[in-house]
Formats: C-alpha cells, sequence, structure tokens
C-alpha cells in the first residue's frame, strides 16, 4: 500500500515526483502516482466487496432509471399514459434482472412474461405480475447480498394494493416505478480496474 504523504505533488513539477526522490519529509520517498492510483482501485475493490456482502448495497453496479413520466390524467391520455408506463417498467425491469455482475446471478424465475400493456385492462394484467415478480426479486438471497454479515434485511417490498381498476392501477404503477428506481439505484457507479 502506497503511503501519500502531505506534501506529495509539491515538488514544482506536477503530482508525480520521480520515484525514490527524497522530500522535504526527509529520508520518506514519494511513491509514483500509478502505483497510488492502482493502491486505490483495489482499496476501493475491497470497500465495494465488503459492502456488497454486508447488504448494505445490493448491486454490483447501477441500472439507469425509469424515465418514462409517472401515469397521470383522465380519460384516454390516463390509459394511454398507464399503457406506456407500464411497458417501460417491464422492460427496465427484466434487462435489469438478467444484469450480472449487478446481480449475484442473473434471474431468470422473476422475469415478467405478460405481455405488453395495449389497453387497462392488461396494464393491470401487466402490473399486478410486475409487483409479484419485483417483490420475489427484491428479497432473494441468490440474487442479492441481503440478510448477509451483520444482519441486513432485506428491501422493503411494494405494498401497494393490486391494480383492479384505473385508480388502483394509476396508484400501482407510480408506486412501482418508484420502488424499482430505488432498487435499480442500490448500487456502485462502474469501478473499472484494468490489469
Amino acid at each position: 500500500m502506497a503511503t501519500i504523504f502531505k506534501d506529495y505533488g509539491t515538488g514544482g513539477a506536477g503530482l508525480n515526483p520521480a520515484p525514490g526522490t527524497a522530500t522535504t519529509n526527509g529520508s520518506k520517498r514519494h511513491p509514483p502516482l500509478s502505483k497510488v492510483l492502482r493502491d486505490q482501485a483495489t482499496d476501493l475493490s475491497e470497500i465495494r466487496t465488503a459492502l456488497r456482502s454486508s447488504g448494505a448495497v445490493l448491486h454490483g453496479a447501477r441500472t439507469a432509471a425509469i424515465t418514462t413520466p409517472d401515469a397521470s390524467g383522465a380519460g384516454g391520455a390516463l390509459t394511454a399514459a398507464q399503457v406506456l408506463l407500464a411497458n417501460a417498467i417491464k422492460a427496465a425491469y427484466n434487462a435489469h434482472v438478467a444484469l450480472t455482475p449487478t446481480h449475484l446471478a442473473a434471474d431468470a424465475t422473476n422475469v415478467s412474461s405478460a405481455a405488453n400493456a395495449t389497453d387497462e385492462t392488461s396494464a393491470i394484467t401487466l402490473a399486478n405480475e410486475l409487483k409479484a415478480d419485483f417483490n420475489a426479486h427484491i428479497v432473494s438471497g441468490t440474487f442479492h447480498s441481503v440478510g448477509g454479515a451483520g444482519g441486513v434485511a432485506a428491501p422493503a417490498v411494494i405494498a401497494t394494493a393490486d391494480a383492479s381498476n384505473t385508480a388502483t392501477l394509476t396508484a400501482l404503477l407510480n408506486a412501482m416505478k418508484a420502488a424499482m428506481n430505488r432498487h435499480f439505484a442500490s448500487g456502485f457507479a462502474v469501478l473499472h480496474v484494468a490489469g
């Protein structure tokens, strides 16, 4: 592990003094910048592994958020918004569960198989299936480090009632989008460490 002294980079020529060059620290030597960066990348990777195995962070990497607007409006505009959001949630969710190393293993069990929504009735069917699939996926120790060292509890499932009409469909879709975006964000930004 490289030691970084307070006067690192004060040599006037930049951040990378010549390896072994004496400094104001007397006999202490500054390591090359390349060693410092490699050591920091190793440390970050070890921290990442520890956080993930403790369950404090669910994913090895983040998944892009669902950006489709919440379902709102009235009449035909609301139905169109519901259909659009239900299909966007399905696409994002199915893509998310297949990702490794985001997950400990790809989730082929809790994939949404309902047809894409084309109207309110099919959106209700799709939304209810997505809720069940997501709730099973999010608490699984097969795909996430939940209940790991430190006894970290599984994340909260979507508790919003199943959809059965226009109002309950709107509530479920908007709650599902928010819950999935929180879940998708529970991961690390991508860390690139080359050999």
